[in-house]
């Protein structure tokens, strides 16, 4: 298994604590079997990172329909989503097919 993450290009995602949590990552797989391949993105660049495709949407799907009226509705929304997109791979492989996020496809 391959873990794959994209960090912007701040100081704290270069920190020892982030070493050891991609340490302690590796440690737990079974028989040491992940593989943690980390990309760093320049400081400020939405377009490449997919999270923000994914981000886009996810602000098109709460604010449709009834209005959030509290922190309990923009959960419940959100969670909504998130369990949509489980079901929807297709859509979750669109996100990588940009050509600025091809680098994590």
């Amino acid at each position: 298994m391959v873990l794959f993450l994209s960090f912007n290009n701040k100081s704290f995602t270069r920190s020892r604590a982030t070493s050891q949590m991609c340490e302690k990552y590796y440690m737990s797989s079974a028989d040491h079997e992940a593989q943690i391949e980390v990309f760093y993105l320049p400081s400020y660049s939405p377009e490449l990172n997919p999270d923000e495709y994914l981000n886009g949407n996810l602000k098109t799907f709460v604010h449709s329909g009834e209005p959030i009226r509290d922190h309990k509705d923009l959960e419940s929304k959100t969670r909504a989503f998130m369990k949509t997109l489980i079901k929807r791979p297709a859509q979750v492989r669109n996100y990588f097919k940009h050509p600025k996020v091809a680098y994590a496809a």
